[in-house]
């Protein structure tokens, strides 16, 4: 092995990590948001979705 490949794999083994470290950071500091926006999202979704549904058929028609 090189030392650009030793240097590529450290390089790349750190950018996991940060990412890793960065996700968990974020999942823990956005979790109660993103569980509430997942909420209204899950009750918001079938309203849109039955027009749209309604619509399709009209285009195709």
């Amino acid at each position: 092995m090189t030392s650009e490949d030793t240097n590529a794999n450290a390089s790349r083994s750190q950018n996991v990590y940060r990412a890793g470290r960065r996700g968990a950071a974020w999942t823990a500091t956005d979790a109660p948001r993103s569980q509430s926006g997942t909420l209204t999202a899950a009750r918001k979704l079938p309203a849109p979705s039955k027009p749209l549904r309604l619509k399709e058929p009209k285009k195709a028609g």
